[in-house]
């Protein structure tokens, strides 16, 4: 995967604590120069999202997080089916 799409700046797992299943809801994003991938390997559901603009910057894993829990509870991310492969790497 790192060959194609270039390797991440960096990645996080996380547990929402949302009871999607029985140990919670776990996801998996990564960061890239252009674009953050994310896997919600509990509900099967996986995407890509645009970097943020002007004024809200991820430089950390937490900041990822809470970027990518936005999007995602607003449904601003796009179908891409490398993301699911992220979880190859977990």
């Amino acid at each position: 995967m790192d060959n194609e799409l270039g390797k991440p700046i960096f990645r996080f797992i996380w547990n929402t604590g949302r009871l999607y299943q029985k140990n919670g809801q776990v996801i998996v994003a990564e960061l890239h120069k252009d674009f953050v991938l994310f896997h919600d390997m509990s509900r099967m559901i996986a995407g890509e999202m645009e970097l943020p603009s002007k004024g809200y910057e991820i430089d950390s894993t937490n900041s990822l997080r809470d970027y990518v829990m936005w999007r995602y509870d607003h449904n601003k991310y796009k179908y891409n089916s490398h993301a699911y492969r992220l979880t190859d790497r977990v």
